[in-house]
């Protein structure tokens, strides 16, 4: 009942030899690896291709460049169904040496869970500890759908649908799920640009809880290469995630309630941040720059109070 672990990567000859070390120095050894070499223009088939020479337990398909998450369905085809565990390892984050150790033991202890996800710390392009606002980790304090309000989640409670329906916690290299759950789920969507990670976590989620483990399990890398800094894009994926997942079939009534409160709390949210932007500029003198932000803010409290049918 090993794991099978799948690396979507695309032009990561940079960082993705220090990967797969994160992989191969795990305290476990009943593993597989899959890379998927996605039409890459660089390196990075050579240096998969090197890996797999050295460690039986990795293979390397090589493909057209399709996107990340065709690419991770393409891995997911190609791993053993003798597996009972699955991961998705982002092609320059880094394992903690006793990262499956320590979410397999989670997923022993709680027979219930699809799956179990740590901590991650964010470190920059040169493996050093990096802040990013004001934290070296994340989650930091985890935030869920509890009746009608947005409450904080207890660190000794698991990660539901109702807590990942407010947030697109990052975890994908953190997760480690039961293939049987995973196959329920099916393929990560290919139509979405960002967000296919958190619209499979949250169709996870519908069939059971994840499992937290209050520890850091892997190192998130920032650098100017991630797809992920891209903020106006992020924004737009995450409105198309709540959108996609409200009119998903099969979702029920209260499901659907926690998505668009999810939505609601997240527009406050922005738009406390753009008030607190308007307040530091407003104080340094820049006024046209402090009412931009202000009308921000107030677009991001309009949505919040819009009908639903106007929302999705």
């Amino acid at each position: 009942m090993g794991v099978s672990i799948v690396i979507a990567a695309y032009n990561s000859e940079k960082y993705l030899a220090a990967t797969i070390e994160s992989v191969r120095s795990q305290t476990i050894e009943d593993w597989e690896l899959i890379i998927v070499n996605d039409g890459s223009a660089d390196k990075t088939g050579e240096v998969a291709e090197t890996f797999s020479q050295m460690d039986n337990r990795i293979r390397v398909v090589h493909q057209e460049n399709t996107g990340i998450a065709t690419a991770r369905n393409r891995g997911f085809a190609e791993t053993g169904a003798d597996y009972g565990y699955c991961m998705f390892l982002d092609s320059d984050d880094l394992l903690e040496p006793d990262a499956l150790e320590i979410l397999l033991q989670a997923l022993e202890m709680d027979p219930d869970a699809v799956g179990a996800h740590g901590m991650l710390r964010y470190i920059d392009s040169e493996s050093k500890p990096l802040s990013i606002n004001g934290t070296y980790t994340s989650p930091g304090r985890r935030r869920g759908i509890q009746g009608r309000w947005l409450q904080v989640w207890p660190a000794s409670s698991p990660t539901t649908f109702a807590v990942l329906a407010y947030s697109p916690i990052a975890m994908t290299s953190g997760l480690i799920m039961r293939r049987a759950q995973k196959e329920v789920a099916g393929d990560f969507d290919p139509r979405f640009k960002l967000g296919e990670d958190w619209h499979m976590w949250l169709r996870l989620s519908r069939l059971g809880h994840l499992y937290f483990v209050n520890r850091v399990v892997f190192s998130y890398r920032r650098h100017e290469g991630n797809i992920t800094r891209r903020r106006q894009l992020i924004r737009e994926s995450i409105f198309d995630v709540r959108k996609r997942m409200y009119s998903s079939i099969g979702l029920n009534v209260e499901e659907k309630r926690i998505i668009v409160l999810g939505y609601r709390y997240c527009e406050l949210y922005r738009a406390r941040v753009r008030f607190s932007k308007a307040l530091i500029k407003l104080s340094r003198g820049r006024l046209m720059d402090a009412l931009s932000e202000f009308q921000e803010a107030m677009l991001h409290i309009i949505s919040s109070v819009k009908r639903v049918s106007s929302i999705f």
